[in-house]
């Protein structure tokens, strides 16, 4: 488990920015896949499987893209993770950074669109126990 500084987190949000940006793109695909596999499910039910039903072959498009959507997620999340942080949702750009305090860890927490990291909680609080930075 890597800890950082301030310094330290706040110098590798740009790369952290740039991951979220292209995972939001991701995401927002595989919402568009998952909700057109879902309106398919809808109209044919458990027929879409049959390779009769005038929509498989969409249907089977579309579950072949959400694979290669998901995976590609997570390898756009994992070059996040890599940095050494954790992302906590990716819709919201939340990232939190192991940071000791007084001997206890805690996470140092940035929300994409926030200039800079300024914020810290507990490892328990979540993003609801935030505080300010002068109070680390």
């Amino acid at each position: 488990m890597r800890t950082f500084t301030w310094t330290e987190a706040n110098a590798v949000i740009p790369k952290v920015d740039e991951g979220l940006t292209a995972a939001k793109t991701v995401l927002d695909e595989l919402r568009n896949v998952r909700d057109q596999l879902a309106d398919l499910r809808i109209v044919w039910g458990d027929k879409v499987d049959d390779e009769a039903c005038p929509d498989h072959a969409e249907y089977v498009g579309y579950r072949d893209r959400f694979v290669a959507l998901e995976s590609d997620m997570a390898k756009r999340l994992r070059t996040i993770t890599d940095l050494g942080c954790e992302v906590k949702d990716p819709d919201q750009g939340l990232v939190d950074f192991f940071a000791r305090r007084r001997g206890e860890v805690v996470y140092l927490c940035w929300r994409r669109g926030e200039p800079k990291v300024q914020y810290w909680h507990t490892l328990s609080a979540g993003y609801a126990g935030r505080q300010p930075q002068n109070t680390f």
